[in-house]
């Protein structure tokens, strides 16, 4: 029996019907089915339905790579759905299921500039950078997410405030790669460097959180999500290890042993929101790029954020982490030549 070929298609989740981009999805996938693929894409509107919808009308098979941090449901066109946990699931999975890639106009998601040092012409992997988990330093390569922000909401801020107070409770409500809810953990009862066991125990505290969360997530204009992981909660507190900011992380009751990459970002953005209950904590580096270090149950993740605007009202112009260089391998590829080839045919 063939195995099924799948072709994984890449786009913007914002493209609408009448755009032409949505248009070419939607030829695209019917010629993919058309010439036996199946069409595999994130399984949302824009050119993901397009796509799908192409495919449907060429009578192929469609493949849909949810995930539970978004509560859109999937588009009326996938066959098959299949549901993640997170958003860099969702991206291996579609990377995994894929046995070729188109990426179509429209956008494919969030842009990221990464800086390379390259002295002379050639990459830099030398430096003292760390990250926890891995061994040794290297060079540092910061990447930069440019258009990050209200990646599900639509904005920074949802409810157009540096604080809100629900359920008694101070709050900042931010999307900045991703829609978590921030408050003081002392706020529920928690120190905030409790372990994860100590906090996913503390049921009458969890009940008061999931509260918190579900009528955020009404003001941050995401309706109801009691059946949603997002937005994500993140009780902070003052920096136990040199760091910026304490925190503990939830999704939605179950307590994260380190800390998603966008759920930093948004955290340290929150950092420099005056009033917010995280910029209250944090301790903060001088300087208008900032390196903010977000303390989690096993460590720490670097965020680099560069500032600018005023004190009282200041901007976030990039945010993003920082990762290293390493070589993994260098060789030298020798093919057979063409005639070497044709005399083993011979043979």
């Amino acid at each position: 029996m063939t195995k099924e070929k799948i072709i994984t298609v890449f786009g913007s989740g914002s493209s609408q019907e009448d755009e032409s981009c949505y248009q070419q999805a939607r030829a695209l996938g019917r010629a993919l089915a058309e010439n036996g693929f199946a069409v595999c894409s994130g399984g949302y509107g824009g050119v993901m339905a397009g796509v799908s919808r192409g495919a449907k009308e060429g009578a192929g098979k469609t493949y849909g790579i949810t995930a539970d941090c978004f509560p859109t449901k999937a588009n009326p066109w996938i066959d098959v759905e299949i549901r993640v946990a997170t958003w860099q699931d969702r991206l291996f999975e579609l990377i995994r299921l894929g046995d070729g890639f188109v990426a179509c106009k429209g956008g494919t998601g969030t842009l990221a500039e990464l800086v390379i040092s390259t002295p002379g012409g050639k990459v830099c992997y030398e430096g003292d950078e760390r990250i926890d988990g891995v061994p040794g330093t290297a060079a540092a390569i910061p990447i930069n997410f440019l258009d990050a922000e209200g990646s599900v909401c639509g904005v920074l801020l949802p409810t157009g405030n540096n604080v809100d107070l629900v359920q008694g409770v101070e709050v900042t409500c931010i999307d900045n790669g991703m829609p978590v809810v921030i408050l003081r953990a002392k706020d529920v009862g928690f120190e905030g460097d409790e372990s994860c066991s100590e906090i996913e125990a503390a049921k009458q505290a969890l009940e008061k959180i999931e509260a918190i969360r579900r009528e955020a997530g009404e003001r941050m204009g995401m309706g109801d999500v009691s059946q949603a992981v997002v937005p994500k909660v993140s009780l902070v507190s003052s920096p136990r290890n040199g760091g910026t900011l304490c925190t503990r992380n939830l999704i939605p009751v179950r307590c994260h042993t380190s800390i998603g990459v966008f759920a930093a970002v948004s955290i340290a953005t929150a950092c420099i929101l005056p009033g917010s209950p995280a910029h209250a904590l944090a301790t903060l580096p001088a300087g208008k790029i900032k390196r903010l270090e977000i303390e989690h149950p096993t460590g720490s993740f670097a965020v680099r954020l560069e500032v600018g605007g005023t004190q009282e009202k200041p901007i976030v112009e990039r945010a993003g982490l920082v990762r290293t260089a390493r070589a993994i391998f260098d060789g030298i590829v020798l093919p057979r030549s063409h005639h070497a080839n044709h005399e083993a045919e011979a043979g």
